[in-house]
């Protein structure tokens, strides 16, 4: 009997450090532990084509959208299919299309799975599922245009997103999100058309890369008070930025806006995710205990930052702040492994009641039984957070709920140690192989 045959198209896929790989890596897992053959056509430069085993073929595409022995004799026209993306660029989606197409011509496909990011990869799912007739699943994540609020050049680009978003939904055999709230965004937008198709299938956590917590105080012995975070800081150039480099950003994307309709996250408060008003607490609390000065240490995993340092010195905390950059997985989870309280960010919404965001780190952060200190907006995060009994829940924007939060972690370090009382039946929902099943029950349904 011949092996049903999948054709995955990821734009992260190797290697298998990002959150977006991580998860790709896990769905091909499931695959191929339940006899299917994965055809993976993912970004790579240059372009290649490896053979992993039988039953496993990966096609890297260059930017450029070339991959050596695919022919592309359509790739002109298909990149014109493409002008209007507005997260990737033509000649990419192009050279995914058509290789795509040169694949279906001449191999058994049974089934098509796109997966965000980029999300115009989903119009290359949704063209390719019309012209061969073939089941297609689209791995939203987010909710694209609906849910997110990405930047545009311009007003047409941000209308074809909308367009394209509309024409997937419609056309998609089933429909995956990472959280609840994108899935209720979907069907509260497109109703009918999207209910009995989408599901949501969050990120996880591997049980074998990690060293499950205990529900006990930490070792008292210990004199360092350790604060760990792990993957992306982001808005530290907006909170690092005078008041003449606001002004002349926000003056040239007026232009923009006025001339070509751009758009540029208004809504976002990116400046959330930046570690300043952490610092600041600690900074105010080393300066009323000499102790805490001496034994407090941040660390932070994930591109380095020279503002953070100068923050660190401002806040009288030279010496104490470590930024490690980009480290290989088991690297990070030993220093995972070591940290007393783990740090946790989001971004901000305006105007927005309940965020619909999860950071994919906060599933491995669940699985080690570590209290997390989370300045976090009011969401699903917090909701995650507190059913678990690690969260310490404080407003992203209150620097008096940081330092408030810090110091009563840093007494209970001191003295009984961090009492942790995680709810394992509630987290273990979040392990890799839920997760697995649940990839595999959704292509169940179509296949």
């Amino acid at each position: 009997m011949a092996k049903k045959t999948i054709l995955y198209i990821a734009s992260f896929y190797r290697p298998v450090n990002s959150a977006p790989e991580i998860r790709a890596s896990r769905l091909t897992e499931a695959l191929l532990r339940t006899g299917w053959r994965v055809m993976v056509v993912t970004e790579g430069e240059p372009g290649q084509i490896e053979t992993i085993h039988e039953n496993l073929t990966i096609y890297s595409v260059s930017k450029g959208g070339c991959c050596p022995g695919v022919i592309n004799e359509n790739f002109s026209a298909a990149c014109k299919k493409f002008r209007y993306c507005s997260d990737s660029t033509k000649a990419f989606l192009g050279g995914i299309y058509t290789v795509c197409q040169h694949l279906i011509k001449n191999e058994p496909v049974n089934l098509i799975f796109t997966t965000a990011p980029y999300f115009s990869l989903s119009k290359v799912g949704q063209l390719l599922a019309d012209e061969f007739g073939l089941s297609w699943i689209m791995e939203m994540r987010d909710a694209w245009h609906t849910g997110m609020y990405w930047p545009y050049p311009s007003r047409r680009h941000q209308s074809v997103a909308a367009q394209w978003e509309g024409e997937c939904i419609r056309r998609a055999d089933r429909i995956i999100t990472v959280t609840r709230t994108h899935q209720e965004i979907l069907v509260e937008k497109y109703g009918a058309v999207v209910k009995d198709k989408v599901t949501t299938v969050r990120h996880s956590f591997d049980r074998y890369q990690v060293t499950p917590g205990v529900a006990r105080p930490a070792d008292k012995a210990r004199k360092e008070f350790r604060l760990v975070h792990t993957g992306q800081l982001r808005g530290i150039d907006i909170c690092a930025a005078g008041v003449w480099a606001r002004l002349a950003r926000g003056g040239w994307r007026a232009i923009r806006r006025l001339l070509f309709g751009a758009s540029y996250c208004e809504k976002l408060r990116i400046e959330w995710m930046s570690p300043h008003l952490t610092l600041q607490a600690a900074g105010r609390l080393a300066g009323e205990m000499a102790a805490f000065s001496q034994e407090v240490v941040f660390e932070f995993v994930g591109a380095a930052y020279p503002q953070v340092d100068d923050w660190a010195e401002k806040c009288g905390l030279s010496g104490r702040v470590i930024q490690h950059g980009h480290l290989p997985p088991e690297q990070t989870q030993a220093i995972v492994d070591g940290a007393d309280v783990l740090l946790l960010y989001l971004y901000g919404i305006d105007a927005m009641a309940y965020h619909w965001c999860v950071p994919t780190k906060l599933y491995t952060y669940l699985s080690t039984g570590k209290p997390i200190l989370a300045p976090v907006p009011p969401g699903e995060t917090v909701e995650i957070l507190t059913r678990s009994g690690l969260g310490h829940v404080v407003p992203p924007w209150d620097v008096e709920a940081v330092y408030q939060a810090l110091k009563a972690l840093y007494h209970q370090h001191k003295t009984d140690g961090i009492t942790v009382d995680p709810d394992w039946e509630y987290i273990n929902q979040f392990d890799v192989s839920c997760q697995q099943r649940a990839f595999l029950d959704v292509v169940n349904t179509v296949i």
